[in-house]
């Protein structure tokens, strides 16, 4: 991480990783390699990043993604207006963290685009100290036509006591019809 005089950071990355895969799937060694440079400027609140990993493997999988992300922050009292937009082209996750996080390599052998997302939401301090509501609402897209709506709201009652509620919407590409979904969802934290 590097900080300027302005107090904006710039935070470069780099990953590599080696793996081999046996048994009855695909097979073969690979390495994998990401990097990544990320901006902040706290005066505006505004974060850009950008993100490209590889898999260049001895078998035939080859595995390639960008990924992006322009956020706005709410500001220093965490109110007001946050934006994010993430767009992504390919197999963006890394199989190397994957294989850190569970045990397992997880990949998209068919090389399916990940959606960009975009989200919004506004975050708003009740009345009477009974703490704040962020409304929110977010889309995402796929290269084959498909759609992903959600809407909702977290109502952040103390650090430790929240409840959500979130509707969303998936519609795919010549399929028989969109899903819905509705979740309610609380945290207690003792």
């Amino acid at each position: 991480m590097r900080e300027l005089a302005s107090g904006t950071t710039l935070t470069p990355s780099l990953e590599v990783g080696v793996r081999n895969d046996t048994g009855d799937g695909e097979t073969g060694t690979g390495v994998e390699v990401g990097g990544a440079l990320r901006y902040e400027n706290p005066a505006s609140r505004l974060t850009v990043e950008g993100r490209v990993r590889t898999l260049v493997s001895s078998g035939d999988t080859a595995e390639t993604g960008v990924s992006g992300l322009l956020r706005i922050a709410p500001n220093a009292s965490g109110h007001g207006l946050a934006l994010a937009v993430e767009p992504s082209w390919g197999q963006t996750a890394s199989s190397v963290q994957h294989l850190w996080d569970s045990g397992h390599p997880c990949r998209n052998l068919e090389g399916h685009p990940g959606p960009p997302q975009w989200g919004s939401g506004l975050r708003v301090r009740c009345p009477r100290g009974l703490g704040v509501v962020t409304p929110y609402g977010g889309l995402g897209l796929t290269g084959e036509g498909g759609r992903s709506r959600r809407m909702g709201a977290r109502w952040q009652v103390s650090a430790d006591r929240s409840v959500s509620l979130e509707g969303t919407r998936h519609e795919v590409a010549n399929d028989d019809g969109p899903e819905h979904g509705l979740m309610l969802s609380g945290v207690l934290l003792w």
